[in-house]
């Protein structure tokens, strides 16, 4: 998996040494992070789900729907509010 972030940008890794975090990977994990909070409100606020539930099913949203889905469903609650 780090060989795939590595080539993809998302992450700079030395041999056998630390992983950091490239500028594109900051911005790619700040996207995921804020997507994932927006959805877990709606799922808690306004669906009623336990924070747990909604914490856990938020990711799961995030990590199996496309970007474009994410960031839709995303603009799409930030404009109910």
């Amino acid at each position: 998996m780090a060989v795939k972030l590595c080539e993809s940008g998302y992450i700079r890794k030395a041999h056998y040494g630390q992983i950091g975090l490239t500028e594109s990977g900051v911005k790619a994990a700040n996207s995921i992070y804020t997507s994932c909070i927006i959805i877990r409100d709606f799922l808690e606020k306004d669906l009623g789900l336990e924070a747990r539930t909604a914490d856990s099913d938020a990711a799961k949203i995030v990590i199996h729907a496309s970007e474009k889905t994410v960031n839709h469903l995303a603009e799409f609650l930030l404009k109910r509010c």
